[in-house]
Formats: structure tokens, sequence, C-alpha cells
């Protein structure tokens, strides 16, 4: 019926009919037409009245026109997820078909036999005649200016069996090294701590912190999400003549300062992620570092405990100052649902942007296609 209609207007375009007169010829009625154009779309859409000479008008205003001397489009917003989804693709561009075409490039290579020289160079050369940006986009990567701005701090907290660590800077280590063996040279002994040298390679991060935090009760239950939510790491020299000693604490083990995020809301988190059905023990490691307070990895998986499955199932734990032991699961559960909310359908919503790209469908009504392109 509506690719009738549409014949129908194609062939008259040039007329200067009404919309009842078009309906007609069509063999279609208002509530017909409404009742179609319900079927096609499933969410709500705003249908202006429109003459059939003014079809390849875009939506505007009359006196903004006047003003605005260029193309206009204004549509309402009836989706926020659209309209959130419409933003953010001009803030930062996905580029799924350029991330394709560069892997089709490194299969290509690899097909062909190249060395990582000649593979990185044909991966560069496709980068550089398939990549678009606007004007507007490179003026501000080439200034150096940000594309964005966020109101939250952001937190990424290293957790599972081997996360990635930062080592010392290279000038720091020889400069260990070099002490270290003239204090061997003036004990003439060989003897060296292989334990402490290997954690003297590694900087302190965000999780050393944490074990180190103070023995006072705020810090008894706190799990390590919250530590990394609530409170920042400052260096000694930011710290003021006056310490407030009711946001600001010394860390055990020389770690250095916290101080806790008062004038801006709690950070964002973020760590790796592991699927509790591929990688069970991966996942239950990662929950029991980021929602289970301890001072030891040992205290993570007791020796009685054969997984961490078994132990975050059945596991119980004994807090300072608590006479009654608590039961592990429940206290994952409860600090992991001030963090998480709906993990699952984002999970699942993450798999299919991955597999399947942006889904244009979600808000090509509140942007036009050619605009999209």
């Amino acid at each position: 019926m509506l690719s009738n209609l549409w014949k129908v207007i194609k062939e008259n375009e040039d007329k200067n009919l009404d919309v009842s007169e078009i309906f007609k010829k069509a063999g279609l009625t208002q509530e017909s037409f409404e009742k179609c154009y319900c079927f096609i779309t499933n969410r709500n859409t705003v249908v202006l009245k429109r003459q059939p000479n003014e079809i390849y008008t875009n939506q505007y205003n009359p006196h903004l026109l006047r003003a605005w001397d260029a193309n206009m489009d204004i549509q309402y917003i009836l989706d926020a997820f659209s309209c959130v989804v419409y933003i953010i693709s001009y803030i930062s561009k996905a580029e799924r078909e350029l991330g394709l075409l560069l892997l089709q490039t490194k299969n290509e290579a690899e097909e062909g036999n190249l060395n990582a020289q000649q593979t990185l160079k044909k991966i560069g050369t496709s980068y550089l005649h398939h990549r678009e940006i606007s004007a507007q986009e490179a003026v501000f990567r080439v200034t150096g200016l940000r594309l964005r701005e966020c109101s939250r701090k952001v937190e990424f907290i290293p957790v599972g069996e081997n996360p990635c660590r930062m080592s010392i800077p290279l000038k720091d280590l020889e400069k260990q090294q070099s002490c270290k063996s003239a204090k061997r040279k003036r004990s003439n002994s060989d003897s060296e701590n292989e334990d402490e040298d290997e954690n003297s390679t590694w900087m302190n991060n965000v999780v050393d912190r944490y074990k180190g935090r103070p023995h006072i009760d705020i810090f008894i239950k706190i799990c390590l999400a919250r530590f990394c939510s609530e409170y920042s790491v400052i260096l000694e020299s930011q710290l003021p003549q006056k310490i407030n000693k009711e946001t600001t604490f010394k860390l055990d083990g020389s770690l250095g300062y916290i101080r806790k995020r008062t004038r801006t809301s709690p950070a964002v988190i973020k760590y790796p992620r592991f699927s509790s059905e591929n990688s069970p023990e991966k996942y239950y490691q990662s929950i029991l570092q980021l929602y289970l307070p301890y001072r030891y990895d040992e205290q993570l998986k007791p020796p009685l405990f054969q997984t961490y499955e078994n132990f975050f199932t059945c596991g119980t734990v004994k807090f300072e100052g608590d006479n009654e032991l608590s039961s592990v699961k429940e206290i994952v559960v409860k600090n992991m649902s001030d963090f998480v909310k709906d993990g699952h359908d984002l999970e699942e919503a993450e798999k299919q942007l991955n597999e399947k790209g942006p889904n244009e469908d979600a808000w090509c009504e509140l942007c036009p296609e050619a605009e999209v392109k």
C-alpha cells in the first residue's frame, strides 16, 4: 500500500495536488495510512503535515531560517538513548569499517608471508589512504585540543592473576643497582633477597596502596572498588601545611597519602572483565579482588579452598572487631550491587556491538541516513 502511494507521489510530484487527492489516487485513506505507518515503525515518530511538493524539504523553523543561512534539519527528541548515540557518534567515530579494512589488510599480509616491517608498512598505508576525518577534527587533533570533557574521574583497577604493572624508570633502577652493589662490597656478602629485588622493580599501584590502608574503622570493611572510587592518591608535595585528618590519611609502608574525594563525585571504576562461563576462575578471582575487603592475596583463596569460586560460594571471613563470621558471597554481592547495574545486559550489548557494529536503526529516525554517511 505504501509502495503504491510512493509510486503515485513520484508520478505526480510536479503537479500541485493536495494530500487528499494523493490518497484518492493511491486508494488510501488517512486511517489506513496511519495503520501502515505504525506497522513499519516500532518507535514514537513525529509526522509533519506536508504538501506533496515538500517531500524533499527538511524539517525547519521559519524564524530561524531567516537568521541561519544554511541547511537545517530540526527533529524532536523522543528517545534519550538515540540522542546520546547521535551526539557521541560525532564526538568519537567508531569507524568499524576502517577496523575491518585494517584486519583484512593484516590477514592479507600474513597470507603473503610478509615480515613484521612490511606488514606494519602495509597496514599504515591502508590506514592513511582510507582514514576520513573532518577539517574541524583535524585541527583539534593537530593543536592538541581535547575532544571531550568529563565531570567524573575514571580510575582503572588492575585485577586478575597477573595484571600489568608499570616498571620503575631505567635510570632509577640503575641507581638502585649501583647502591646495592656498593652495599654488598662493604658487607663482603653476595647474598641478596630476590623477592625484595623483584618487588623493587615495579612501581606501587592502587592495589598496593589499598593493601597498605590504615588500620582504622572506616577502612576495615572497605573493598578495593570503593577505595578507588572514593579516595585519590596524593603526593607529599601536594600535601597542605595543615592536614585535614578527617579526609587525608597516611598509608602504611611509606606508600604515600590518600584523600577522600569531597569536592567531586566518586570516580567511575574500570577494570578487566572476565566471563563467568568461559573463564570462571578469573571471573571469581576478579570479583573477590574488587568487592571483598582484604589485605593479603592469600585471604582471597585460603588453603582450605581449591578454587576462587568455591571460596566465593562457601567461604566466610571475620573482620577486625567482629565476633561473628560473615558470608563471603553476601559481602561480595552487596558491594557489587553498588557498582554493577544491569551487568549482564551491558555485557550482551557490548558483545552485539563488537560483532555487528553500531545499531543504526536505533537512531536513524533522529538523524537522516544521508547525514550518518
